[in-house]
């Protein structure tokens, strides 16, 4: 591979990793939004708050397998969701759920909670 060629890889390569990180933080910025919003409307309604994670697990694995890097990942966005929440003075449940089908398992929590309103997001 000629000098000419490794310098154009090398350039795409650093702008890839430049709109990686863009696009991370408006990501970050809009999970921060979404968190807000849910404590803002759960303090006007006087409501409780449960944030749920839920890591939806491959068929190729075992329903209970051990996913570090997601629920690591898990952890950080509740910790997130608990310090927003207690900011604005809500009180906050947190759950991490290890499911086949995140829909479903988002309406079964809906289901169990009796829950009125749901807000959500996604990492994707």
């Amino acid at each position: 591979m000629n000098g000419e060629a490794l310098e154009q890889i090398q350039t795409k390569i650093a702008f890839l990793e430049r709109a990686n990180t863009e696009l991370s933080d408006v990501v970050f910025r809009q999970h921060q939004e979404i968190q807000a919003l849910a404590a803002k409307l759960a303090r006007g309604e006087r409501s409780d708050l449960l944030a749920l994670y839920v890591i939806e697990m491959p068929y190729t694995l075992p329903p209970d397998a051990e996913m570090p890097t997601e629920e690591r990942a898990a952890l950080d966005e509740l910790g997130a969701a608990e310090t927003i929440a207690k900011s604005n003075g809500i009180s906050i449940r947190t759950e991490i759920l290890k499911a086949r089908s995140t829909k479903q398992a988002v309406l079964d929590i809906a289901k169990r909670e009796r829950a009125n309103l749901l807000i959500v997001g996604d990492h994707r």
